[in-house]
């Protein structure tokens, strides 16, 4: 309960500045919900889920690291914990890449059906 109290600020922290820009989700108050009617609603609907995907992804391997770090500082010297970090940061190179990935695959997908921002 210790380490989640300390842990709840810090992600809080990195999580916040990721939500308060509106821009990359693409949100609108006054607009209604749209829905998929061709293929350029489909290209902007995937293009909004992959720019989501790629914000949380990277804040993911944020925290992944910062936890890399906590282990590594934490283990005096123990094998066990150092490697537990070793492979945190394993999961974290993993992040980086599904994050490039999706970010990536959205674009790739709206050229090959024509549409170019």
């Amino acid at each position: 309960m210790k380490k989640f109290i300390l842990i709840l600020p810090i992600v809080a922290l990195l999580v916040v500045p990721c939500l308060s820009n509106a821009d990359v989700f693409d949100i609108d108050p006054d607009k209604p919900a749209p829905g998929i009617t061709d293929v350029s609603d489909f290209g902007s609907t995937l293009q909004m889920i992959s720019n989501i995907m790629f914000w949380l992804l990277i804040a993911l391997t944020v925290i992944f690291v910062l936890w890399a770090a906590y282990l590594f500082l934490t283990s005096a010297g123990d094998e066990e914990k150092t490697k537990k970090a070793r492979n945190v940061i394993v999961y974290a190179i993993v992040a980086i890449v599904v994050a490039l990935l999706a970010k990536g695959l959205g674009t790739m997908v709206i050229e090959f059906l024509g549409k170019a921002d």
